[in-house]
């Protein structure tokens, strides 16, 4: 048995549903179903051959109806590494961050526990437990919370990166009309997006497969074909002899579920006929049902081919643990247990590494994708990502104007303001006007006129703590001159704040730093005011 990966680069975005939504919205799911893999190729492999229907051809059976090919869920990619479900035992501390994602530099943040591996004694709690830095301080909660279901890579214990946009479409009837009052949305997964399926085939069809492949390189899956949706790129990334997961040398056992796990007998609990096919290949079996992390659900999913619902299944989810002990092996295990292993179901590993540990460190890791697709990438997502980038620096700033009046200095400042000297309502009313009707590189000079004309005197005879002094009394013509100027503004107060903006998609480059300091100086200079108009109404 040969393993063939398969990466899948998305060439335009794509829209991957179970297709059982019944409104008018559809949630995108976070990996490309095995079944839609093997339904795009068994399309490409009839029109390569000519051929209408290929049920006769023995080759068509082996690769696409008889589970001789088993065919992967295509998940999400990390540097060229195919991703593995986040095990359901893995829980995160209240208040804290669960697995970081990729390129977001945030490890040190999150505390994350393996319950399978954790084991208290009669006395212990789980503060005892804990690692000696993981709380910051003694006072902080220690309640567990579920984590998202969703991919991680190993070892690092990253989440992909996996982007997506919502798009809201106008139907169109059989006379290509649109009809105005039929609305209907689609999330999809960005263009760029790689995925990584591994493929089961024996040796004899290793060589029809690879063909197949090569030459049906590009074809479209998902939703939405027929509207710029889900063309992707095929590629071979290895083929490799294949071995079933190891024979577990312990007699206690974590079985990891890779994809959901299916019953061949629709009538059976699926745990309780998982119990029933490993009672085949182990001896004395016993799983331990008070320490399982289990998940059941419904796959809900719709025929391409027939335009109808199938029959709703149920499973035990992937990423499910499941503990048992045994006195033995019987046999070599399978490649999937349960049903659907043609469709990617049923797959498994013994003993992971990632469930050895009770407390996990993650780490952080830039995710390197290929030249083409990183392109692909800026060209669709450029303009976004200015725009929130420029709409995280705008209110950045307007959360630390805010900050900026509460300042020691500024509180000094305000406090030292004498009623009888202070200047009144008007005044501040037109320094108010100049910040908020001039442009920033006006400011000082229209304030110079002002003090050239009547009450000038006022301006020149009040006086207070100066934040550019060190709390010095100075006159208040030259505080507020120094509160204007945007050279001394910046060196007072914006001295080492450039390294600390963190941005998507990179460092902040000089234009977005002047803009964030245009808007930082206008707001913190009207809070200022707004705090001076406060003090001088409480007197």
């Amino acid at each position: 048995m040969r393993s063939v990966k398969l990466k899948l680069e998305a060439l335009e975005p794509l829209v991957i549903t179970n297709g059982s939504a019944e409104g008018k919205s559809h949630e995108s799911l976070k990996y490309i179903p095995a079944n839609m893999i093997l339904g795009a190729l068994a399309f490409a492999w009839r029109n390569l051959k000519h051929l209408e229907v290929g049920d006769d051809n023995e080759e068509f059976r082996h690769l696409f109806l008889d589970a001789t090919v088993k065919w992967g869920h295509a998940y999400p990619q990390v540097n060229d590494k195919q991703t593995v479900p986040i095990p359901l035992c893995y829980q995160k501390i209240k208040n804290y961050s669960g697995l970081p994602t990729v390129d977001e530099q945030n490890a040190q943040k999150s505390r994350v526990i393996n319950l399978s591996a954790l084991k208290l004694e009669n006395d212990e709690t789980l503060r005892s437990c804990l690692p000696n830095d993981w709380l910051h301080r003694k006072d902080d909660v220690v309640k567990l919370k579920k984590l998202e279901q969703g991919f991680m890579c190993i070892p690092q214990l990253c989440m992909p990166n996996l982007a997506s946009s919502y798009k809201m479409h106008v139907a169109i009837n059989k006379d290509r009309e649109t009809q105005q009052t039929k609305l209907f949305g689609y999330q999809s997964l960005n263009k760029g997006s790689s995925f990584i399926s591994e493929i089961f085939c024996p040796d004899s069809l290793v060589s029809s497969l690879k063909d197949l492949i090569l030459k049906a390189s590009e074809f479209s899956i998902g939703h939405g074909r027929n509207s710029g949706y889900g063309k992707v790129r095929a590629v071979i990334l290895s083929d490799e002899l294949y071995t079933v997961p190891r024979e577990p040398a312990q007699n206690i056992c974590k079985l990891f579920l890779l994809s959901d796990y299916i019953s061949k007998s629709s009538w059976q609990e699926p745990l309780l006929s998982l119990q029933e096919e490993l009672e085949r290949y182990f001896i004395n079996l016993e799983i331990d049902f008070e320490s399982l992390s289990c998940l059941y659900d419904d796959l809900i999913s719709f025929s391409g081919q027939w335009k109808l619902p199938r029959r709703t299944r149920k499973i035990i989810a992937k990423g499910s643990v499941i503990n048992f002990s045994h006195q033995g092996q019987k046999q070599s295990l399978p490649l999937a247990f349960g049903g659907f292993s043609l469709e990617g179901y049923g797959r498994y590993l013994i003993n992971p590494d990632f469930l050895n540990e009770p407390f996990l460190y993650p780490q952080d890791i830039n995710n390197q994708i290929d030249s083409v697709v990183k392109k692909a990438v800026n060209r669709v997502n450029g303009n976004l990502i200015h725009v929130l980038r420029m709409r995280s620096l705008l209110r950045q700033s307007l959360q630390d104007a805010k900050l900026f009046v509460e300042d020691e200095a500024i509180f000094k400042f305000i406090s030292s303001q004498n009623n009888e000297l202070s200047l009144n309502a008007s005044q501040r009313g037109n320094l108010r006007k100049i910040i908020n009707m001039l442009p920033q590189n006006q400011w000082l000079s229209k304030f110079e006129d002002i003090l050239g004309k009547t009450p000038k005197a006022q301006w020149h005879n009040s006086s207070g703590a100066s934040p550019f002094a060190g709390g010095q009394k100075f006159e208040l013509s030259y505080i507020v001159k120094k509160f204007l100027d945007k050279q001394s503004f910046v060196e007072r107060f914006l001295a080492n704040k450039r390294s600390e903006l963190q941005l998507i998609g990179g460092d902040i480059s000089n234009s977005e730093w002047e803009f964030y300091i245009k808007e930082f100086h206008r707001h913190a200079l009207l809070n200022l005011i707004k705090l001076w108009d406060m003090k001088a109404k409480r007197g």
